[in-house]
Parts: C-alpha cells; structure tokens; sequence
C-alpha cells in the first residue's frame, strides 16, 4: 500500500480517505465487484475464491486512512489475506485520478472558506483544521460542475475533429472526382483513338482488298511481262514497255503532240532495243492503235461551224 500510495502527490492516508468515499459512490455497498477489477488468488479450496463487495473494499482503504491498516479483506466467502486481493490497475486508476480531482477541490474550498469554529468559538487553526472531504455535496457538485465543463469541451473537441475530418474527407473526394473525370477523360480519347484506328484499319483492309482483286485481274499480264515466263514473247514485253512509256503509264495521249503512233513507236523501240525493221514499226502501229485514232495517227480537228 505504501509503494502504491508513494506514486501519487496526495497524502496516503488521505488518498485512502478519498478513494474509500469514491468507492461508495459508484454503486450500492453490496454490489460485488468485476473479477477484472478486484479478484482473489490466494482461498481455500473448499469454500472458493469468493468475491469482493464495494463496502470491504472501501472499509480496507478507511482502516488504511487512520493508521490502522487490515491484515485481511472480507470477501463472500470470508476473510482473505490483503496481499490475496488484487486490483487491476487500470480500474484502480481511474479511481484515484477521480479522488485526487476530488481532493483538489475540497482542498481548494477548505483555503477560501475554512469551516467555522463549533459553538461561535475561535476559528481552528489551519494544522488543528479537519481536511474537508472531496465525496462531501459542496465538493461533489463543484465535481460535477467541472465534468460538464470538460464533457463540453470534450464534445466540442470532438465537434471539432469531427469537422475537420469532415473538410479532410470533402477534399478527398473532390481530389478522387478530379482524379476520376481526368481518367473518364483520357477514357474518351481512347476511346475516339481506338475508333479511328479501327476505320483506318477498315480502309487499308478495302485496299488491300482491292489491291488483291485487281493483282488477280492482271495476274495474266504480270506473267505475259515476267521475262522468266517461257511463254511470254519478247516482242510482246517490248511493245507493253514502249506503250508504257509513250503514254507515261497510260496518263497521257502522245499524239497530241501531232506525232503518229508509229512513228512514235518505232522511235522509242529503235532508242532501246535499236533499228526495226518495217515490219515491227507496222506490228507497233497496228497493236497500239487507239481505235479513235486514223492509221495510228494524231486525230484531225474538226472545222468549226460556220454561221
């Protein structure tokens, strides 16, 4: 009890004193307390542990406040050693920080309105004076008093956390929203990319489509101008280049330049593939011949009518 008593500012006695009433007033004085509050290992076997009311438990700390501390505790099973009886610290705590709150009360009134002497005699002197208990009403409701106050601050407190949290949360999901419509956003320009890919996909597939289509179409005259074909004619492949080049691929009309096919032929075949005989020059003329054309020749204009 001295060890105990010793971590504390109060007088032990007087810390005794007070958590004996403190006791009192937390339930009735029959009332058992929790094993997790007050439990007893040491019992004899055949009657139990037995368990500890509030009264032996406050009768315990008033012995101890008037010098004459218990050897024993009374428990419902009878007497137990003192040193049997154990407290669980944290529920002992709590009981003397509210009996030292208590006793700074009673200590503070007893300074400002020290207790009149009995029968109108002399005022005590402050040593003679009795202590003013912190369980007495004055002392209690001045307790209660503070209570409210620190509950009010404790809830306001609180209040204040609680909107502060709030703001903190508020921020959160504006930041997450923002945070959502950047990624809805990228999202869409996914979503307008991948379909842009698709149709051009879509459009190289329709050239290639038709590309394949007109490879298959001409399959005949890349074998009639492959020189590795056995069956294309040389003279063939001589006239297809000639043409090719006379008309630039076929996008223009050479004889708008008033020169004739075949003597436009037979010149190019003669700077390629030299001199040809009539015979050629006739051959070229005849295979390259546009059918508006007259024996292969620049097409007359016609007169302008008259009138």
């Amino acid at each position: 009890m001295e060890s105990w008593a010793a971590e504390h500012p109060l007088n032990p006695r007087l810390l005794a004193s007070e958590l004996a009433d403190v006791l009192r007033t937390i339930g009735p004085s029959t009332q058992v307390l929790d094993h997790t509050a007050a439990s007893v290992t040491l019992y004899d076997p055949t009657t139990g542990a037995g368990g500890v009311t509030i009264d032996a438990l406050a009768d315990y700390f008033d012995r101890y406040s008037v010098g004459a501390p218990a050897d024993t505790i009374e428990t419902t099973n009878g007497a137990a050693q003192a040193g049997a009886v154990l407290l669980s610290k944290p529920w002992i705590g709590r009981l003397e920080s509210e009996a030292e709150a208590r006793a700074t009360i009673a200590a503070g009134l007893q300074q400002v309105a020290p207790a009149p002497a009995p029968n109108g005699g002399a005022l005590p002197t402050e040593q003679h004076q009795s202590p003013l208990s912190g369980s007495a009403p004055e002392c209690l409701a001045l307790r209660q008093a503070q209570q409210r106050l620190e509950g009010e601050q404790s809830a306001s407190e609180r209040l204040e956390a609680a909107e502060q949290q709030a703001a903190t949360l508020r921020k959160e999901i504006e930041r997450r929203n923002a945070r959502e419509q950047t990624l809805e956003q990228a999202l869409q320009q996914a979503r307008e990319e991948a379909e842009r890919y698709r149709r051009t996909a879509a459009e190289d597939r329709r050239k290639l489509t038709l590309a394949e289509d007109q490879l298959r179409e001409h399959a005949g005259i890349i074998e009639f101008m492959n020189p590795n074909n056995p069956l294309s004619p040389v003279e063939g492949r001589r006239g297809v280049m000639v043409w090719c080049e006379m008309t630039e691929n076929g996008q223009t009309d050479p004889t708008t330049a008033g020169i004739g096919v075949g003597p436009l032929a037979g010149r190019l075949w003669q700077q390629h593939f030299g001199k040809p005989r009539e015979i050629v020059v006739k051959r070229l003329q005849w295979f390259l011949t546009w059918p508006a054309r007259k024996l292969g020749g620049a097409v007359a204009k016609k007169a302008p009518k008259k009138g």
